[in-house]
């Protein structure tokens, strides 16, 4: 099987939500293929969300958060050339990254995708950050995890 055929492969999430139409997929297909390719880990969910990992979106979506990280670092030169321009993040801007991972400015987008969703792409981009900026990361992962916590349904035992 080729890579072509190996791109068709990807699942169509139109029904998760309307902004992931397959012709939008395919345009993030072969990096995502790249991420998922390299095996690379991903942290932990902090202890006290670790229930979004139950939803299949979270692990679907830990790459995308990896790829949204890598495509930050490169930039377009002055003769138009994609180079690797790495960014060194403050913790103030990925804070500012992980919240609006959580809880986008725009409404519309923060009810059409779930929550399982965001929290994947925001622990795929603390995982790559986290290999260069371990502390930024773990800032990240705090926020995270108070961001998330208060959204999540608790089933009372009885």
């Amino acid at each position: 099987m080729n890579e072509v055929t190996l791109l068709a492969t990807l699942p169509d999430l139109s029904s998760i939500s309307p902004l992931l139409k397959p012709e939008l997929m395919s345009l993030y297909a072969l990096s995502l293929k790249i991420v998922k390719a390299q095996n690379v880990p991903y942290l932990r969910l902090p202890a006290n969300i670790t229930a979004i990992a139950d939803d299949p979106l979270y692990a679907l979506t830990l790459p995308c958060g990896r790829l949204d990280y890598r495509e930050m670092m490169y930039d377009y030169d002055e003769s138009g050339q994609l180079v690797l321009y790495p960014l060194k993040l403050t913790t103030a801007e990925v804070l500012d990254i992980i919240d609006e991972y959580i809880r986008p400015a725009d409404r519309w987008v923060s009810v059409t995708f779930p929550l399982a969703w965001r929290v994947g792409h925001a622990m795929g981009f603390l995982s790559s950050l986290a290999v260069v900026q371990w502390a930024e990361a773990q800032a990240g992962y705090i926020i995270l995890s108070s961001l998330v916590a208060p959204l999540l349904v608790r089933r009372s035992h009885r």
